[in-house]
């Protein structure tokens, strides 16, 4: 996508930076760390053959060391000036091309428009008279945003003025018709440059300078509260960086080639008033429409609906200020400098004359690139270039035609492909035209708001046209080269092809060594990972046999693993997917269990939390009760964990169709919060065996709180969701009965919290299930402990030495960025009497940091993190990855327990009921005891809306704990049963939903109430309702009725059932069918 040259759209566009390797040019060097990154080494200054010599270090073996040989004298006497993030020759001979640039301007005739632009730059002393007075015109328009139609208006102008957007457009190749110029869109709204800077720890320091910037952009700009107004933005972004993709997933062009309408989008992505947005834009409605990162742009939007217009007016008035900065006052361009240059290392702005030519090169780059290239680019330099670069091609060929691994097919695709790729040398066919657009040499700003609107409109222009491939996405005086991606062409500008690099009178073997090179480099483009997806014709398609692509794959990930060993410098890997990414409670489970005489057999965890040496104590484990008229022993015991046995779950894990048992293990007695083991037993003719294949992972896993099995890759073998506190919520993928890890690939992994329970249910509709989990809420002392960036950390030990483990919670302070505790002197003195004596008073405790307060015995404790704390749902996508939304904030205000998912009022969609509170808190916490219970009703599409307790009956105040659903009087609506501690077990009988279809599942005598199979409703239009699973083991203490309600609101034409193994059955449904009873072996009951 050819590159907007207009600085108020540029952080736009780069959020994404058009979000792809392919579909953006793929630039042959660039600051950041990128796969398309390459360096050359050289030198500035030209010796007898056009390479400098003197750079070499002859004492040096180039065998040993290639590097030293070939750079070492020049690498001893270079430094790396202070307004440069590094040197090289891309640096050098961009400052020399900065240099020529300035004397054209410097030396044009007066009443030129670059020479106007730079002379209201460098007029400082007019810049500084007019202040931030401009600014303040910007943000009053902020101010005076009214709702969120009038702010989606506003932030689509943003293509072509200063300020932010949470979704750039922009026209490029469309990927199926490459002819044509489609609309592609693309989630934004960062201040950090990706969404790995909000979250990886070696990004703290960047973090933390982010932050300040935006406190003196608030201080600078009148907000009242700059601290506060800085943390809802940092906090709001960070959202934001939640829901987008990893870099990672942007470059797979097959990912983000997400065709829709503009009707589509508004019914895929609702929370924004696209309309207005698209108005402010000023694109009309769009038959095509390439929905990029198409997953993240509809978790935004939704994060949009439901943030506060004040927030979104605060994000709004940091990104226009960021973006106006460098135009304006000292003050103001030196507080963004502080914060750019924690970025990049810089420790010097760079020279005024520097930015303003930087500045004409963004705002006015063609029209300054024409008179470079008349006084720097000789008609011998292109004529060759040209040849070079035909040479060059001729051997790809060659090379293509001798490959010993492919397929002739595909041979001869590429070879057609390698044959249309254009070159362009130089400078483009026709240079722009800038004679519409005015520059003032005395309004700085002025030049750039209109500069600005100009450049941005004649991007926009090529929306709906056909592709002009003779347009350059790069100015002449550029020291870079790209690949166009869809447009199947190479761009080498005249500021590239200058000593060192190229110079037409030096020897061939030099040219052919340096920007032969990046040539080499912009061709293979077109042929690495993603360029390969891309035919001769500039189009999305896959012209690899099956073969060939398989053996490419298979290559390149042995390619990407050696680049994975390579440590770039201490602790920092290369990353070759991108560069080719204290609850102590007696938890314990119960779970409804299959036995031979029809009576329900009931398993129940046993814990010791307490005292694992003392001989009266009962040893943890699981124990079995029969349901009769009575509960009764039936003399059944497993071992638990060696101390304490968590949440229990059940599911057919070896596929052999009866159920197998899972034992959650919580931590080790008196050793909080150390884990203890968990394990899996595997159903052998009716004996639970202890499982060798699988329990060996599952010691110290983690203190796991919730368990609950569920196919979520709709693979046939049901996978392990676990809830852990001090860790995330858990996927442990079964494959053929083996489990692997997978928390990162669903992307869970970033989520770490306090995590009591966990359940599945299909909230968004998709067909695939989602996790709901419980953690401790944002009504805590907590809260201003932590951010997703920032965790809470504990860590623990045998600090004093007394036999038992200490625990010390402690998180950065936002104002100081020390490390400080989180609990006060007394507590702290309690537990360890040390610190009395080291921090003999208040005042002493409270100026110091973590480490002045505890000495050196912390380095021996094993730290724990915790960076949410929200109730959330994580909702399955398109990408296989799960999206994680907070519940409400009402649901916000206490511990969440117990989880129930069920269509509470009958109307096809899921919902959910949280069970709250927690009272056993220590001396100098406040009780949780924020929650009543709650009812959410879902919308089908992965929204929660709240109902009050007033309206649902729902109000429980006391410390509630197990929950569970079921219809207990069979009239086909779900009712509700909570339990408490120290209080009455509460039941609910639901009076006022539709009645829904009540469904028996039979999978066999092992399997008597169908565990593990999913069912779904299929209506007589053809459209689905939401997946069931059926569960053994979810929650807290508790587990729902197998015998399973779902609500429908048009007519039912069939049930699909499909059971733990894959394999799917339908059965018709009668029209006034009230219950249906669906077996293995394909009968079915209805009444």
């Amino acid at each position: 996508m050819p590159r907007i040259h207009s600085l108020a759209s540029t952080a736009a566009v780069s959020a994404l930076a058009l979000g792809l390797a392919l579909s953006t040019p793929a630039f042959a060097e660039e600051t950041t760390d990128d796969e398309n990154t390459i360096v050359v080494t050289g030198s500035a200054k030209i010796g007898e053959y056009g390479l400098d010599l003197t750079a070499r270090d002859l004492t040096a073996d180039p065998g040993d060391d290639f590097e030293r040989y070939a750079s070492g004298a020049w690498i001893d006497r270079t430094e790396i000036p202070a307004d440069r993030p590094s040197v090289g020759s891309f640096y050098n001979l961009r400052e020399d091309v900065t240099e020529q640039v300035n004397g054209l301007i410097t030396e044009a005739p007066a009443g030129t428009q670059y020479g106007a632009l730079y002379a209201s730059f460098m007029n400082a002393e007019a810049i500084e008279k007019v202040g931030i007075a401009p600014l303040t015109r910007e943000l009053a328009q902020v101010d005076a945003l009214s709702d969120k139609s009038a702010f989606a208006r506003y932030m689509g102008a943003t293509y072509a003025k200063f300020g932010g957007t949470l979704f750039g457009a922009a026209p490029y190749a469309d990927p199926d018709d490459p002819t044509t110029n489609a609309l592609w869109m693309f989630s934004g709204g960062l201040g950090l440059p990706e969404k790995d800077y909000y979250f990886n720890s070696k990004f703290d320091e960047k973090r933390i300078a982010y932050y300040e910037y935006l406190v003196r952009t608030f201080r600078n700009i009148g907000e009242e509260d700059p601290r506060g107004a800085a943390s809802r933005v940092m906090t709001f972004e960070t959202y934001v960086a939640q829901l987008n993709w990893d870099v990672e997933q942007t470059r797979q062009i097959e990912k983000i080639n997400n065709p829709m309408s503009s009707a589509e989008l508004v019914a895929y992505a609702p929370g924004v008033d696209w309309a207005a947005f698209f108005d402010g834009h000023n694109i009309p409605p769009q038959d095509r429409i390439i929905v990029t990162d198409n997953t993240a742009i509809k978790a935004i939007a939704e994060l949009f609906a439901s943030t506060d217009l004040e927030t979104l007016k605060l994000w709004q008035k940091a990104r226009v200020t960021h973006q106006a900065s460098p135009y304006l006052n000292a003050r103001m361009v030196e507080s963004r400098f502080r914060y750019t240059s924690a970025l990049n290392g810089t420790s010097e702005q760079r020279a005024r004359w520097k930015r303003a030519v930087d500045t004409i090169d963004g705002s006015l780059g063609e029209l300054v690139g024409e008179a470079y290239v008349e006084e720097y680019f000789p008609k011998i330099a292109k004529t060759r270039m040209d040849e070079l670069v035909k040479n060059l091609k001729l051997a790809m060929g060659d090379r293509i035609r001798e490959n010993d691994w492919m397929t002739p097919e595909t041979k001869q695709a590429a070879l057609e492909k390698l044959a249309r790729m254009d070159v362009m040398v130089g400078y483009p066919e026709e240079f722009r035209d800038y004679s519409q657009l005015p520059m003032s040499p005395d309004d700085l700003f002025g030049n750039m708001v209109r500069a600005t609107r100009f450049n941005a409109d004649y991007q926009m222009s090529d929306l709906g046209k056909p592709v002009d491939r003779s347009k350059w996405a790069m100015n002449p005086q550029t020291v870079n080269a790209y690949n166009g991606g869809l447009e199947n062409k190479m761009v080498f500008p005249a500021g590239i092809l200058q000593p060192p690099f190229f110079d037409a009178w030096a020897d061939p073997a030099v040219n052919y060594g340096a920007i032969g090179v990046v040539i080499g480099h912009e061709i293979s483009h077109g042929f690495d990972d993603q360029g390969r997806k891309i035919d001769a014709d500039g189009a999305i398609r896959d012209w690899w046999t099956a073969q060939d692509a398989e053996r490419f794959n298979a290559e390149a990930k042995k390619f990407g693993e050696q680049y994975a060993a390579f440590e770039v410098v201490p602790g920092s890997f290369i990353n070759p997917d991108l560069t080719m990414g204290e609850n102590i409670a007696d938890l314990a489970g119960v779970l409804v269990w299959p036995s031979a005489n029809g009576k329900a057999r009931i398993l129940a965890g046993q814990s010791n939390y307490e005292q694992p040496d003392k001989a009266f104590v009962q040893p943890a484990a699981v124990r079995g009760f029969e349901l009769g008229d009575t509960l009764s022993s039936t003399g059944f015991t497993l071992p638990g964990s060696p101390s304490t046995t968590g949440p229990l779950a059940s599911a057919d894990v070896d596929g052999d169709g009866d159920l197998d048992l899972f034992v959650g293990g919580r931590t080790v007695a008196a050793r909080y919060p150390e884990p203890a083991d968990s394990f899996l037993y595997l159903n052998q003719n009716g004996e639970l065996k202890p499982d060798p294949v699988n329990n060996p992972a599952l010691k110290k896993l983690g203190l796991v709180s919730g368990a609950v099995f569920g196919d979520l890759d709709l693979d046939g073998d049901a996978d392990l969701v676990l809830a852990l506190e001090w860790g995330p919520v858990m996927v442990l993928r079964n494959d053929a009965g083996k489990f692997t890890d997978a928390t990162e690939a669903f992307g869970l992994h970033r989520h770490q919290g306090w995590w009591n329970s966990v359940a599945l249910g299909d909230f968004n509709g998709d067909g695939q299930l989602d996790i709901v989990a419980g953690n401790w809420g944002r009504n805590s002392k907590y809260e201003y402990s932590y951010t997703f960036e920032e965790p809470l950390r504990v860590t623990y030990s045998d600090f004093d030495k007394n036999g038992v483990v200490d625990i010390v919670e402690y998180h950065r302070d936002k104002l100081t960025g020390e490390m400080v505790p989180e609990r006060g002197r007394s507590c702290s003195t309690r537990a360890m009497p040390f610190i009395g004596q080291r921090n003999e008073s208040f005042e002493i405790f409270g100026s110091r940091t973590l480490e002045q307060v505890y000495g050196e015995c912390l380095k021996e404790g094993k730290v724990l993190e915790a960076n949410v704390l929200e109730h959330t749902v994580f909702l399955s996508s398109s990408t296989g990855q799960f999206t994680a939304r907070p519940l409400p904030i009402e649901a916000q205000f206490a511990p969440v327990f117990g989880l129930n998912i069920a269509d509470f009022n009958g109307d096809g969609k899921e919902d959910l009921f949280i069970a709250q509170n927690f009272f056993a808190s220590q001396r100098e916490t406040p009780r949780s005891d924020g929650g009543r219970g709650l009812l959410m009703l879902g919308d089908g599409a992965g929204m929660l809306e709240v109902v009050r307790g007033a309206e649902s009956g729902l109000t429980i105040y006391g410390e509630q704990r197990g929950s569970a659903v079921s219809d207990f009087n069979l009239d086909g609506r779900v009712d509700l049963v909570v339990t408490q501690n120290g209080a009455l077990t509460r039941l609910y009988r639901n009076r006022q939903a539709k009645p829904g279809l009540r469904v028996k599942v039979n999978a066999g005598t092992a399997n008597p109430t169908g565990v593990g199979a999913q069912l779904r409703l299929v209506f007589t239009d053809g459209t689905k309702g939401a997946v069931r699973s059926i569960t053994a083991g979810s929650g807290y203490w508790s587990q729902d009725s197998a015998t399973q309600v779902l609500g429908y609101k048009k007519p039912v034409q069939y049930l699909e059932v499909r059971w733990p193994d894959g394999q799917i059955t339908q059965k018709s449904v009668e029209k006034e069918a009230k219950e249906i009873t669906v077996e293995r072996d394909s009968k079915t009951v209805a009444r």
